[in-house]
């Protein structure tokens, strides 16, 4: 049987229409999977940015955060010469060796070997806190001591959000503002040119993420039962 050339052309148009429909449905999907990637992407360039964040201001008291012993300490003396506070806390591990000696005790040392009225003006706290949340619980105590309003915290650039988040979290009746250092050997924001600056981008991401969905929630609740600061250092004399 026949089919009558309008038929013929009735199926043709039919046919050409089911294969312009799966090509279109097919260019979506891959318009959807090529704008995926760039977003992914943008995110990816991004991510390292998005760590670093920096709010100076004058405080009563300068923080320098535990975790690094040579660039943090020595930008909080900077800011310290410079007025930013009248005092400086150096936070060191108590509990943490280097080469028999401690972080407190190596810190002391070397507040020791500074001029007169920078030493003067600087306090080692001992800590035996094992994250940034329980750093910022003993530092706490300390502050609330020394009748301090305000603080100034320093701490690495790659640490610098996730610390400030901490902090604000943590001491909330504090007015928190942080000052980022760069550590080239570890960081950079450009993450993908360095494998070092990978490792750091990609392992701070994760303790961000943690501190957002899970420590954030349970750190106040935990945080009044740590065992409190030395009392062997020097607490910052109280404000009139």
């Amino acid at each position: 049987m026949e089919l009558c050339p309008a038929k013929l052309r009735s199926l043709r148009t039919c046919h050409l229409a089911e294969i312009a429909a799966v090509r279109t449905g097919a260019g979506r999907m891959l318009d959807l999977l090529l704008l995926g990637l760039v977003f992914l992407v943008l995110v990816a360039a991004l991510s390292g940015h998005v760590l670093v964040v920096e709010e100076s201001r004058k405080a009563d008291v300068i923080v320098v955060l535990s975790g690094e012993y040579n660039l943090r300490p020595q930008r909080g003396l900077q800011l310290l010469r410079e007025g930013y506070a009248p005092r400086l806390l150096i936070s060191a591990r108590s509990s943490w060796l280097l080469y028999a000696w401690t972080e407190a005790a190596l810190a002391r040392r070397f507040v020791q070997q500074l001029e007169p009225s920078l030493a003067h003006a600087t306090t080692v706290l001992n800590i035996t806190a094992q994250c940034t949340w329980e750093e910022a619980a003993e530092v706490r105590e300390f502050l609330e001591r020394a009748g301090a309003r305000s603080v100034l915290l320093v701490t690495s650039e790659y640490h610098s959000r996730r610390a400030l988040s901490i902090f604000r979290r943590l001491l909330p009746g504090m007015d928190c503002g942080i000052i980022g250092v760069p550590e080239p050997s570890s960081f950079g924001t450009h993450w993908w040119l360095h494998r070092e600056w990978a490792k750091c981008t990609l392992y701070e991401w994760i303790r961000l993420l943690w501190w957002i969905g899970v420590d954030r929630w349970m750190a106040p609740r935990h945080a009044h039962s740590l065992a409190p600061a030395s009392r062997s250092a020097a607490y910052l004399p109280r404000k009139k």
